[in-house]
């Protein structure tokens, strides 16, 4: 994407937005909030480019949450069969002013935009049904046709065919769960191919229907308490979604402005293990607003018949109740510029200890040992963290936005909040090297896990057997 983007631009400061890309599940689900991905793809998108440049050469500026910036009517043009020319030149106008993800001279700098990427998300891949295809796409001030009224794209800048593992299969929006006599096969967050065409099948060993009661052996449950009234569980149905494709995705009522939000999680009692698990709303863990990915959060232990009710996000371990940041149900205008990354979807992961993948010394690892030795580092790298923990300053949690530092000072904290090491790649380049079309990571560098994961007490091996998502809020209002 970088070596694409140096070579396009037509003058030295170019600075690009993501906005989200258009999700397609099977032959007619399709849309930009079908799926966690449609949006969270930007955030990922956004700190592989900035940690793939140089800062001692010449840089790409990169837009911070382009998305929670533009306003609803431009990002309709961008995403609509039809738009007006003055809605689409909103997003390019000198009076939006986006923020660029790094600073200059301590102080927070202000840009306007030249180009956004967006594009496609296919599942399955049109040729190769056990991956996903992810096509890349450009839009320039010049991309609007006022004879036909519309924005015409860029050709594909490029491809890519992504490997559809456990964690890819949330962000599609996909629930699993992974039944135990198959949980100490799994050496990485990848699910087996054989399993992965097979029926979906609950915590015991009958096959069942995936529910939100039984995800990995837990339970989950969504109250509402309207102002004056009582708790009321919400039933969580199969979305319309699901039934075009069969894939499981659940929907719950959208809450009123200022409505009371409770989560109850409960073990089942003839589990026979000890269980980890995160739970985000929006896309931040209900502990410390962690949003990393979610091998890399920390987990709350649940043993057999365990139930834990959860009202907010939590800071503190030792005093929960006074770190408690309620759950707040806002008006959706209000979360404009908020950085909510899933907005509107609930997600929970369960996870239980797994056998580590070994080789036998002196012998050399097989190939099928250095795949999944290669899969098991994978799971602990990630690019969707901002970099900076949230923290409780005893009334609310609060995330401090990297946008007034350096570029070299934010690649150091986007490395250690995603555990990645990603060598830059300093540009202008030789003009004779040829921009890859696919390749992407072997041309900005191999990606590696930073420094060894924490490992909470009881799980030292944490691999998910199940996760769930949820879509509480319709923009629709529906």
């Amino acid at each position: 994407m970088l070596f694409y983007l140096h070579k396009h631009k037509k003058k030295k400061e170019y600075n690009v937005g993501v906005l989200p890309f258009e999700v397609q599940k099977g032959c007619k689900d399709k849309g930009y909030d079908n799926a966690p991905l449609a949006l969270n793809i930007t955030v990922r998108l956004e700190t592989a480019m900035i940690l793939g440049q140089d800062p001692e050469g010449d840089v790409i500026g990169i837009i911070r949450d382009a998305t929670s910036t533009v306003s609803a009517k431009a990002m309709r043009a961008a995403q609509g069969e039809k738009c007006s020319q003055e809605d689409f030149d909103e997003l390019f106008s000198p009076k939006t002013s986006y923020v660029r993800a790094w600073g200059a001279k301590s102080k927070q700098k202000d840009v306007t935009a030249d180009g956004f990427l967006t594009g496609r998300v296919v599942n399955p891949h049109p040729t190769e049904p056990d991956k996903v295809q992810v096509i890349f796409e450009l839009i320039e001030p010049g991309s609007y046709d006022p004879k036909d009224g519309r924005i015409k794209k860029s050709d594909p800048i490029f491809e890519m065919a992504v490997p559809r593992d456990s964690a890819l299969l949330a962000d599609l929006g996909i629930t699993y769960a992974v039944p135990s006599k198959e949980l100490n096969k799994l050496g990485s967050r990848d699910l087996p191919s054989d399993f992965a065409r097979k029926k979906l099948k609950s915590d015991d060993e009958e096959e069942v229907s995936l529910t939100p009661d039984d995800v990995g052996g837990v339970s989950f449950k969504l109250y509402y308490t309207e102002k004056g009234g009582k708790a009321q569980a919400k039933e969580l149905v199969r979305s319309k979604m699901s039934n075009k494709d069969g894939i499981p995705v659940f929907e719950a009522p959208t809450p009123a402005v200022g409505t009371q939000v409770k989560m109850l999680l409960t073990h089942r009692k003839d589990a026979k293990r000890k269980v980890g698990v995160v739970l985000k709303v929006n896309g931040q863990s209900t502990w410390k607003m962690q949003d990393q990915e979610n091998v890399l959060c920390d987990k709350w232990l649940l043993s057999p018949g365990e139930e834990q009710d959860f009202l907010g996000f939590y800071f503190d371990a030792d005093n929960l109740n006074k770190s408690l940041q309620r759950f707040e149900v806002k008006a959706a205008d209000k979360t404009q510029g908020k950085s909510l990354d899933k907005l509107g979807w609930i997600e929970m992961e369960v996870f239980a200890n797994a056998v580590p993948v070994k080789v036998k010394v002196p012998d050399e690892p097989t190939e099928e040992e250095k795949a999944a030795l290669a899969n098991q580092k994978a799971k602990s790298i990630g690019t969707r963290a901002r970099g900076v923990p949230a923290t409780w300053n005893g009334e609310e949690g609060t995330r401090e936005k990297l946008t007034k530092r350096d570029l070299t000072d934010v690649q150091k904290a986007l490395q250690e909040g995603n555990n990645i090491k990603l060598k830059p790649v300093r540009y202008p380049i030789a003009k004779s090297f040829e921009i890859p079309f696919r390749d992407v990571i072997d041309a900005s560098g191999k990606a590696e896990p930073g420094p060894p994961v924490n490992k909470e007490k009881g799980l030292e091996n944490p691999e998910s057997i199940g996760r769930i998502l949820i879509r509480y809020y319709d923009k629709g209002g529906k």
